[in-house]
């Protein structure tokens, strides 16, 4: 494995401060380019996830945990996304997070070709494409987290 690439879409991963994310499962971490190949990935993997994703404050790490059913929570309350479409090799430009809208506002100010781009809520978020963007694909194994035995897991 090319550990300078998405472990996700395989694209190089992003230079500088905005590092993209890191998803967490079944006791492996991976690095990703973006939220949306993390939001991608956690939901693939059975059972949960905790996703790991830089904001535009140095200081603050967003962390996403995924359920078994990929419902996401987040540790930051007010925080909100970017994700303006775009080439996918620039995906880490475009799927962001940030800890407020005021943040997201300044971020608009200082990036004038953004300025159309609607802040989404976690949960507006989590919902694009109905939560399963183009490159989603779901494993089909049972998922041995799951008490009850949905999806041929559990006892």
């Amino acid at each position: 494995m090319d550990m300078s690439a998405c472990a996700h879409c395989s694209i190089a991963l992003p230079d500088g401060p905005m590092w993209g994310a890191t998803v967490t499962a079944d006791g492996w971490t991976m690095m990703v380019r973006c939220l949306l190949c993390a939001r991608d990935m956690a939901a693939e993997t059975p059972g949960r996830a905790i996703i790991r994703a830089a904001t535009e404050d140095p200081s603050k790490i967003l962390i996403l945990i995924s359920d078994e059913e990929g419902n996401l929570t987040s540790n930051i309350p007010g925080v909100v996304f970017l994700e303006e479409f775009g080439e996918h090799p620039e995906c880490s430009a475009w799927s962001r997070a940030f800890t407020s809208k005021a943040a997201f506002e300044q971020f608009q100010k200082e990036n004038p070709e953004m300025n159309e781009a609607k802040p989404f809520s976690l949960e507006a978020w989590a919902q694009l494409n109905q939560g399963t963007p183009v490159t989603y694909r779901k494993i089909d194994k049972p998922n041995p987290y799951r008490p009850d035995g949905a999806n041929g897991g559990g006892k």
